[in-house]
């Protein structure tokens, strides 16, 4: 869970089928959004300024993998 501007909240989950999903609380929840990719990990988020998230989490060849959000994906 991070947030990268006042008011706004965004989780971020591996679902049952292994690939990554994004939820957004911008005064009021967003539904959840499916977002691609195959974890073997828990996600992780951080957020370094206004309108960015990077997130990180292992893939199935043990490498970690990087998709980040600037104002889009």
């Amino acid at each position: 869970m991070a947030s990268w501007g006042a008011g706004h909240l965004d989780v971020y989950v591996g679902g049952t089928d292994n690939a990554l999903h994004h939820r957004a609380f911008n005064g009021g929840w967003a539904g959840w959004e499916w977002l691609g990719g195959e974890l073997t990990s828990s996600p992780s988020v951080a957020s370094w300024g206004n309108g960015r998230l990077d997130i990180f989490y292992r893939s199935p060849d043990a490498t970690m993998r990087h998709s980040w959000y600037s104002n889009g994906w």
